[in-house]
């Protein structure tokens, strides 16, 4: 399969002047790296004839992907390298990576129901945190990483009384019912 270029921009608000001093090179640079990855992985082009970065002011998730457009807070798509930690570094290459993932599977291939949102996320992660990681930055130890982080954040979790279990039914539409608040 042939990889047709697409543009990939990176916008944010004036507040971020830090944009224009290049701190979205990262968030940029993964993604062009990823989407080759991906396109070849799922043997599917990305169908769309661009695809953006936003940085927003205001963001409740670390990031979210929309349709063309993947939208993050900036310690998530933002990045120093002079000022920002290796930590930083992950967290950016991470994001990007695991948004780009979503491009296909969770927006090309969609869930019927909130109910499994649990698959799309965790496929999510394991592509865009771990595999695809991996063939970009081999020497970042994914492997070790997700075991250490995602895999004892998860065991932790599960020993909590309040815990529950991983796929829930979402009864009905309301906003109560998908977020699972009371």
């Amino acid at each position: 399969m042939t990889h047709a270029a697409i543009p990939l921009t990176l916008y944010a608000s004036t507040t971020h002047t830090h944009v224009e001093r290049g701190q979205g090179a990262l968030a940029l640079s993964t993604l062009a790296r990823v989407m080759p990855i991906y396109e070849r992985l799922f043997r599917l082009p990305f169908p769309l004839s661009k695809l953006d970065l936003l940085v927003c002011d205001a963001f409740d998730a670390g990031a979210m992907e929309n349709w063309g457009l993947v939208t993050g807070r900036a310690s998530r798509l933002l990045f120093d390298p002079v000022l920002s930690s290796l930590a930083d570094e992950f967290a950016v290459v991470a994001t990007v990576s695991h948004e780009a993932a979503h491009m296909w599977f969770g927006n090309l291939v969609t869930l019927a129901w909130w109910n499994d949102l649990w698959l799309n996320e965790a496929f999510a992660t394991l592509m865009g945190e771990v595999v695809v990681i991996q063939e970009i930055e081999p020497g970042w130890a994914t492997q070790e990483r997700y075991l250490k982080f995602h895999r004892t954040a998860g065991l932790e979790m599960d020993a909590i009384r309040g815990s529950h279990a991983v796929a829930l039914e979402c009864a009905g539409d309301s906003e109560k019912a998908i977020t699972q608040t009371l």
